[in-house]
């Protein structure tokens, strides 16, 4: 064999064992894929039948509550029992010419059969709220199907009536007697709870609005009076006599305006006029002057104002 057909050979077998190695890894790869997905089907699978499992035991669970709450699965005893037991509840109410009827029971398949009671009495609001009440604090299988008030012919008086419906399970857990434990129906518990909210309406009643509101008296305040008038700004009284010179034979009288700065020098008789103020020099004293104000002389002493 030469060197080019050893050559070719060695290329040859590397490249069947490739192909080969990788038939094999996508084999191994297939079968590991293969066994993945059958793990997680029958995990589902696991997790469906759990649920189910679940699903029954709930329901069994529940159908047992349902056996201790049911009626007795004898039909004649589950009637009269319970027909006693709404009358002992009409009783207790104190509902007037009350009548307590039952029809055929219905059996809906092997499941469970229906018994149907009609109850009609009179009574206030506040007897049909008690009836009610003690209705739903009976541990049985049963429901109000129906309820009827209208206005009975004596005043405050309802025309009560009501359709039934209770069961009875042939797995009953009492055989002779109705369940003697109070269900958990009502969510405020006590009977005052409901007597005040609804027995103290009158549903029959037409509405009558509250009475509107009384009218608001209209208040006229005062005018505002207005406001007082600030006086004029009196130069006169920052206006001071400073000094009395002799100037010659007079003398000279010397008042500073403080606001302006102004010095006046004024001799006798001379005008005076400042701001508001005006008159004419009577006099220079050694200590004051003398000013004649529209005919009422007044009297500055040394260092005090024009007009105090």
């Amino acid at each position: 064999m030469t060197q080019r057909e050893r050559i070719l050979a060695i290329v040859a077998a590397v490249l069947l064992g490739g192909f080969g190695f990788k038939y094999g890894i996508d084999r191994l790869m297939a079968a590991f894929d293969a066994r993945t997905q059958r793990r997680h089907s029958l995990q589902a699978e696991l997790a469906r039948k759990q649920a189910v499992i679940l699903h029954a035991r709930r329901k069994s669970q529940q159908l047992a509550q349902w056996e201790q709450q049911s009626l007795p699965a004898n039909l004649q005893l589950a009637r009269s029992l319970y027909q006693n037991w709404l009358v002992g509840l009409v009783d207790r109410a104190k509902l007037e010419a009350a009548q307590v009827n039952s029809s055929t029971p219905q059996a809906r398949g092997d499941a469970y059969r229906t018994l149907t009671f009609h109850l009609s009495a009179q009574g206030d609001l506040a007897q049909v709220v008690r009836f009610l009440h003690d209705f739903y604090q009976g541990g049985h299988l049963h429901q109000i199907r129906s309820l009827t008030l209208s206005p009975g012919p004596a005043g405050r008086k309802l025309a009560f009536s009501a359709t039934i419906e209770a069961l009875s399970l042939p797995g009953a857990a009492h055989a002779d007697r109705l369940h003697d434990q109070p269900a958990q129906r009502l969510a405020r518990g006590g009977l005052e709870s409901y007597l005040q909210p609804i027995a103290k309406r009158n549903f029959f009643e037409p509405y009558v609005p509250p009475p509107p509101p009384p009218p608001r008296q209209q208040v006229t305040e005062p005018p505002t009076p207005p406001r007082p008038r600030t006086p004029p700004f009196d130069v006169a009284r920052y206006a001071f006599l400073t000094a009395i010179l002799h100037v010659g034979d007079e003398r000279e009288a010397w008042i500073s305006v403080r606001p302006s700065g102004e010095t006046l020098r004024l001799r006798q008789g001379d005008a005076v006029r400042v701001g508001a103020f005006e008159g004419t020099v009577r006099r220079i004293g050694d200590r004051h002057i003398e000013i004649d104000c529209d005919g009422t002389p007044c009297q500055v002493a040394l260092g005090s104002s024009l007009r105090r």
